[in-house]
């Protein structure tokens, strides 16, 4: 008794819908001897000699996964079975069952945000440790300063005009982190809600963050089985570290402004932190 499997012939697709892309591949499984061995598949050993596991590569592209299966005995044959896998792209992380529970991705997106800008070229910036992102030299995050207060002065070249910024844009990276899980208890979602809004006060090394780079937005949950739960959090790294320049006004609420080689441009630019406040995102419980 010999149990043959192979790729079926031309039956590898490529498709897209609702925005997913997908590879197909189908395979034939079938006995040597029919005739005397006419029992001798059935599902599970169709899959097995199908060659292909859960979390296996695509042959033509790495990025794609083995993720779900279809095995089913072909019409009109008590000895044949068909094989279907479909693959997808599921980011990095553990590979394997979307749906099992363990699993973990982790997508990301890299992007522009436009913002005002009032200097360029500022003096002190130092390299981060997470390349290209840069941050300010400023020590303790600053609030928005108010009229006569005194913080960290941006520095650097004077591009406003009369005190009104022009745009700009930062890099940032947005990651979401998707984990499987067996159960979701009330505290796992008052942690979500307590870290939204917060940078990390350590370097966070599943996603090479170094202390304040990254803003936890917050995060979502779904179920998925039978008390098994999809979790999905949204974190930004900014290469600013999400400081922003803002103008300092005076009494009138219009910016105080100097003269800078014959223009008028704003006398004084501070960097502010709208996120002072930092966790360890170590506490999340995000399994990485």
């Amino acid at each position: 008794m010999t149990i043959i499997g192979k790729e079926a012939l031309q039956s590898r697709k490529l498709s897209r819908s609702g925005g997913r892309v997908r590879y197909e591949r189908v395979f034939v499984v079938h006995e040597d001897d029919p005739a005397n061995n006419p029992n001798s598949i059935n599902d599970t050993i169709a899959l097995d000699k199908s060659g292909v596991a859960v979390g296996n590569p695509h042959p033509e592209n790495g990025a794609f996964f083995a993720t779900d299966y279809i095995s089913e005995q072909a019409k009109d044959s008590r000895t044949v079975w068909n094989v279907q896998w479909t693959y997808e792209a599921v980011g990095a992380g553990s590979g394997g069952d979307p749906f099992e529970v363990g699993f973990t991705e982790i997508n990301t997106a890299h992007t522009v945000e436009f913002i005002d800008t009032y200097r360029i070229d500022p003096v002190e910036v130092e390299p981060a440790e997470w390349p290209p992102l840069v941050v300010p030299n400023l020590g303790n995050p600053l609030p928005i300063p108010k009229t006569n207060q005194q913080g960290a002065d941006v520095s650097g070249m004077s591009i406003d005009e009369v005190g009104r910024p022009v745009s700009s844009i930062v890099r940032n990276v947005r990651f979401l982190v998707t984990h499987v899980v067996k159960g979701l208890l009330p505290i796992d979602l008052q942690r979500m809600t307590n870290f939204a809004g917060t940078r990390n006060s350590v370097a966070f090394l599943p996603l090479s963050a170094p202390a304040g780079v990254l803003l936890y937005k917050g995060g979502q949950s779904a179920r998925i089985g039978d008390d098994t739960y999809r979790v999905v959090h949204e974190f930004v790294a900014d290469e600013l570290f999400h400081m922003r320049q803002i103008a300092q006004h005076g009494e009138d609420g219009k910016p105080i402004l100097e003269d800078y080689s014959g223009l008028s441009v704003a006398a004084a630019v501070f960097w502010i932190q709208p996120f002072p406040r930092t966790l360890s995102f170590d506490d999340l419980g995000i399994p990485l």
